[in-house]
């Protein structure tokens, strides 16, 4: 082999040896990058995975919403859902009617969870400030605020009960007449044994429009 046919293929050789180089290079390249996407790929499918698992937890929650909530009463007054929940949970737990007790809290508060009356009567429920802590303990409630929907209702429907129980222990059993005793008693306090032996009569102006509520509240079922 003379020395010119030496160098051509020595040439010819390096040439084939850098395009092997290079295609290596080139389809390492690839490789890696086939391997990125197959990455991403898993990833987005991961992704993909959760948002439905999620998107799927969500539809059963709001579900498990609207299957609850089919066992409530709703009405068009300023109160959420959850307060109005919360209260019904409250007044089964009790006994007391529902519809009875947002009637006084119209008649209280007209529903304000921040109202303070000139005799410094609180909240929604209108508790006063010299008997809220009885109030408080009636209701099971360690500390409390008094501007606090739950805490307000949960004083006044325990109350409720409280004067309910008294009247019973009394002899007041007539469904009605044990209603309008309770209302007043929440209003007055026992100063109403003096009011109806003075007056002749059970009735006040706070248990007639709570009575007055009440059907104007009925007429507002959602």
């Amino acid at each position: 082999m003379n020395k010119t046919t030496t160098i051509v293929l020595t040439t010819v050789l390096i040439v084939l040896i850098g395009i092997n180089y290079n295609l290596n290079q080139t389809i390492n390249a690839k490789v890696e990058n086939i391997k990125i996407i197959e990455n991403e790929i898993d990833n987005l499918y991961e992704q993909l995975t959760k948002s439905n698992r999620e998107l799927q937890q969500y539809k059963n929650k709001l579900e498990e919403i609207q299957t609850e909530e089919e066992n409530y009463i709703f009405y068009d007054i300023p109160l959420s859902k959850e307060i109005q929940i919360y209260t019904q949970n409250l007044c089964k737990e009790y006994n007391i009617d529902y519809l009875l007790v947002i009637s006084i809290l119209k008649l209280e508060s007209n529903f304000q969870a921040d109202l303070i009356s000139e005799t410094s009567d609180l909240g929604i429920a209108q508790i006063n400030s010299s008997y809220i802590d009885w109030y408080a303990q009636l209701a099971g409630l360690e500390t409390y605020d008094p501007f606090d929907l739950k805490d307000s209702i949960s004083m006044c429907v325990a109350g409720l009960d409280y004067y309910r129980n008294y009247w019973l222990k009394n002899g007041i059993t007539d469904e009605e007449i044990l209603i309008i005793y309770t209302l007043n008693t929440y209003n007055m306090g026992y100063n109403y044994k003096n009011y109806i032996i003075e007056n002749g009569t059970i009735h006040r102006n706070y248990n007639l429009i709570v009575a007055k509520h009440y059907e104007e509240i009925q007429n507002l079922q959602i």
